[in-house]
């Protein structure tokens, strides 16, 4: 048998081995907040409601239902748990982190019948914050497939992850200017134009331990040195768009409300700046290749789908139980330029109708007044289906809320609520799959002041 030595350097492509949920947009990654605290302890069932300065959010006819100047602000306090399970090992990451949820003031025009207000305010509508880490002692096999002369050869390697850990912030927020009229008693017709901003902060590093090792090909004797991998992904993304939301409010009677929106696609402008960086640690005595690094500057569009919302209330004495239903169709995203992934837009357009689906959310919320106190208690729960058509159950976010709120002196209203989610992430094949799932829990603190 003839001997021989040979080096093959076999380097992982980064685009391939981050991170990276399949074809996640900027509209599925992360997880979409309520505005306010009385909408989330409803579960978010506010489009039948809506009657104070979040309508401008969820349905902006329910400003029609606001007589006086109100300016509004709303505190939210998150905490994320990221379960990840890699090769048999689990771990754990917390995050926490205290943000301004909205700011705004509406504002009622005098009329001779009827009503008019408008309403200016800001609001974070969707976050992305959240931590993953991995950690495994486990050998995985891994077959590549090289051109030895003539002949096609799969080899198999091991390679031990030691360490990853991807670290993700930032949000999308909306500037809104909105109003309503009451066109004939109890109906209402109100509109908003809505200027989105954002950033997202992703970062991914990780280091993979190979080895040198004996392989047999084709009768020969080959040495196999796999350098050491130390993988550093960076970028941040600044998002600007516009859209519009439309809704109508009708309230037959003191007892029940009927409210129907809609929201018109976004286009949001996309501002990459990536940084890749690959690190080998290379055995004595073997060749080396330099460390290489990417530092990069992308642009792209991508335009969300329309969003239709209907949802209403009944009150009977102090009980008032509100619902919604959401109706998102995730398939009709599509990328209006080249995606940062560097897919062609036909192509990435594609494996979007491909994996994700129409999907329907659904809300509901219940309030009971204690009489002669002003005190309101709520409780609420929502379900988001995960937009992917090959989506199980575990993959949905459910979310429970309480709350409540008092009024004083007819000027002042205090309200809180805390709410519990949980989901688990889809998961993706890097080396073996990852399971992970995440459980968030939120404070949520609103006040308004009218006058």
């Amino acid at each position: 048998m003839k001997s021989r030595k040979s080096i093959l350097w076999i380097l992982i492509v980064i685009a391939g081995v981050g991170v990276v949920q399949a074809q996640e947009t900027i509209f599925t990654n992360g997880q979409a907040w309520e505005v306010g605290a009385v909408p989330q302890s409803l579960g978010g069932a506010f489009t039948g409601v809506a009657n104070d300065y979040s309508a401008l959010y969820y349905n902006p006819a329910g400003l029609g239902q606001i007589q006086h100047i109100n300016v509004y602000s709303s505190y939210s306090h998150i905490m994320l748990n990221d379960k990840s399970t890699f090769l048999g090992t689990s771990t754990s990451e917390e995050v926490s982190f205290t943000k301004l949820g909205a700011l705004g003031v509406t504002v009622p025009v005098p009329t001779y019948r009827g009503s008019l207000v408008f309403a200016f305010g800001y609001h974070r509508i969707r976050g992305f914050g959240g931590a993953l880490s991995l950690e495994s002692s486990q050998d995985v096999l891994i077959d590549y497939t090289l051109l030895f002369d003539t002949t096609w050869v799969t080899l198999a390697y091991p390679v031990k992850p030691e360490s990853a850990e991807e670290m993700i912030d930032g949000e999308l927020s909306q500037t809104s200017f909105g109003g309503a009229i009451e066109a004939a008693p109890g109906l209402f017709f109100g509109g908003s134009v809505n200027f989105w901003a954002g950033t997202r902060d992703y970062s991914w590093d990780y280091t993979i331990i190979r080895g040198i090792y004996d392989v047999n090909v084709l009768d020969d004797d080959w040495v196999v040195m796999l350098p050491d991998l130390s993988i550093s992904t960076h970028y941040q993304e600044k998002y600007s768009g516009i859209n519009f939301t439309l809704g109508g409010l009708f309230k037959s009677n003191q007892n029940l409300q009927v409210g129907g929106v809609i929201k018109t696609p976004v286009k949001l402008s996309a501002k990459r700046d990536e940084e890749n960086v690959i690190r080998k640690t290379v055995y004595p005595g073997y060749q080396t290749i330099p460390d290489s690094s990417f530092l990069g500057f992308v642009d792209h569009e991508i335009q969300s789908p329309w969003i239709f919302q209907l949802g209403g209330a009944v009150t009977i004495g102090p009980f008032m139980v509100a619902g919604d239903v959401e109706l998102n169709d995730y398939s009709q995203i599509k990328f209006k330029t080249a995606p940062p992934t560097g897919e062609m837009i036909s192509e990435a357009n594609r494996e979007i109708r491909k994996n994700f689906r129409s999907v329907l959310n659904t809300h509901i919320g219940g309030q009971f007044t204690i009489p002669g106190v002003g005190l309101k208690l709520r409780a609420g729960y929502a379900h988001h289906k995960s937009p992917f058509k090959d989506s199980s159950a575990e993959w949905d976010r459910k979310v429970v809320s309480l709350g409540g709120g008092i009024s004083f002196e007819g000027k002042y209203s205090l309200d809180i609520c805390y709410s519990m989610s949980s989901w688990e992430k889809r998961p993706f094949n890097w080396l073996a799959e990852i399971g992970e799932k995440i459980e968030e829990n939120q404070l949520l603190l609103s006040f308004t002041y009218g006058w």
